[in-house]
């Protein structure tokens, strides 16, 4: 124990995880551990003084409580599910070989693009990587009957969640590009390649948070394939997957 605060204890356990919660490097520094203790202290105050009164039997305390244990619990399954996150240094540098374009070669591209939703033929693919400005290509989608929306935009090479980016970062400005999505193209012109690799002394950290997402989002998926078809939902009218109606 470190603290009594009107019979309620702050333990050394407590204590700790506060600090590595908030990322404060107590270390051997007696000013901040202090500073911390007196922080706890005054929670506790408060939050005794608030139970004094009834506050946390008020029902919008009660479903934030609520919300925030069931966040904290499916925090910790999927932590269970993916090990904490671990990932070996050798794991991550054969990551970091075999994606440059988010490390070594990384870059914030900009970009002038059309976003074209429907078929679009092959000859006009072709018309679309050859013609001369973008002005030109908005003229062909229009005459080809596509909706299509103009825009300026900047893609960074290492966002994981932009498959634009490896396939952007190996043009020089003024180059065209046609490149798919879902619904349709993407057509344009390269303005301007800014390179921003990532300094070496980072990439590990980068590389290890990445992948720990991916896995998460993995583990995430595998459980919920176990979970949902043993599930029984129930759910009232209007708010069912595909209902178009609902209430609060």
């Amino acid at each position: 124990m470190i603290a009594l605060v009107n019979g309620t204890e702050i333990t050394a356990a407590e204590f700790n995880e506060e600090a590595r919660a908030r990322g404060i490097p107590i270390g051997r520094d007696p000013a901040l551990k202090a500073a911390l203790i007196a922080e706890l202290v005054d929670r506790k105050l408060l939050v005794q003084r608030a139970q004094e009164q009834g506050l946390d039997r008020e029902p919008n305390y009660l479903l934030a409580k609520r919300r925030s244990d069931e966040i904290l619990l499916a925090q910790q399954m999927l932590a269970a599910a993916t090990d904490g996150g671990r990932v070996a240094d050798e794991e991550l540098k054969r990551y970091i070989a075999a994606n440059p374009a988010a490390f070594d070669r990384r870059a914030l591209v900009s970009v002038d693009q059309v976003a074209i939703t429907g078929r679009v033929p092959a000859e006009l693919q072709r018309a679309l990587g050859e013609a001369a400005t973008i002005e030109r290509m908005q003229q062909l989608v229009a005459a080809a009957a596509l909706s299509a929306s103009r825009a300026s935009e900047t893609v960074d090479s290492g966002n994981p969640l932009d498959l634009r980016g490896p396939l952007l970062v190996g043009l020089s400005a003024g180059q065209n590009f046609v490149l798919p999505r879902p619904g349709g193209l993407i057509v344009g012109k390269v303005v301007t390649v800014v390179p921003q690799p990532v300094p070496a002394d980072q990439q590990l950290q980068v590389a290890r948070e990445r992948l720990k997402g991916q896995r998460t989002q993995a583990a995430l998926e595998r459980l919920l394939q176990q979970l949902r078809p043993g599930a029984r939902v129930q759910y009232q009218p209007g708010f069912a997957p595909g209902a178009t109606n609902g209430g609060s």
